[in-house]
């Protein structure tokens, strides 16, 4: 995600009292998870859990306790992994799953979707699309869109393919952002780092909550 919507969600958070925390979904997360940290956004830290039985899983899934009737919203970045059949909302759900359980789930997607339909009191999702890219695959990678996209629905289908149709389609094809790229977005120097099209002024002169 980019670091200026990060700064933003640490200020609300922060000012209404709410607290925010992030999951390593894959490789670029996995990188990006200091970054989040030292900008007041850390990881998920173990807390009492509930068993819960739901559809699929073999085992009980371990839910954190807090979870139920809270009220949530997952920021997701706008990757699209179209080899697992996963668009953001797709991930953001697989990455609730997986939170989970240390089980390698069937369907984590229809998984995550059932928990935050049956635990939460209210879920929405906002996908990040300041840039759009595209893992394990060549072709478009980045598209520097600049917009958020938000729902209340978590019918990961067909925000997916919306968001697929309005961002992923039109992304940049002459220049990319591979996939170590990504992750070096959120290293201890991004400058290093090329960004193809008008997204490159806005990341490399941001400095605002920057450690």
């Amino acid at each position: 995600m980019a670091p200026w919507t990060i700064d933003g969600v640490v200020a609300v958070a922060a000012e209404r009292g709410l607290t925010a925390h992030h999951w390593t979904a894959s490789a670029p997360g996995g990188i990006a998870a200091p970054r989040l940290a030292a900008r007041g956004v850390p990881a998920a830290a173990p807390q009492p859990t509930t068993s819960l039985r739901a559809p699929g899983p073999r085992r009980p899934l371990r839910v954190p306790s807090t979870w139920f009737g809270a009220h949530a919203v997952l920021l997701a970045p706008c990757i699209d992994q179209p080899d697992l059949g996963r668009g953001p909302v797709a991930r953001a759900l697989a990455t609730v799953a997986n939170a989970c359980t240390t089980e390698s789930l069937h369907d984590p997607v229809a998984t995550g979707r059932w928990l935050v339909e049956h635990v939460f009191a209210g879920t929405g999702v906002i996908v990040d699309a300041s840039w759009a890219t595209t893992l394990g695959r060549k072709g478009p990678t980045l598209s520097a869109v600049g917009q958020l996209y938000a729902a209340d629905a978590f019918d990961a289908e067909p925000l997916d393919n919306q968001l697929r149709r309005d961002l992923f389609a039109t992304a940049s094809r002459t220049r990319s952002l591979s996939d170590r790229h990504i992750g070096g977005l959120w290293q201890s120097r991004p400058h290093d780092i090329h960004v193809p099209g008008p997204l490159a002024r806005t990341w490399h002169s941001y400095r605002e909550g920057t450690p």
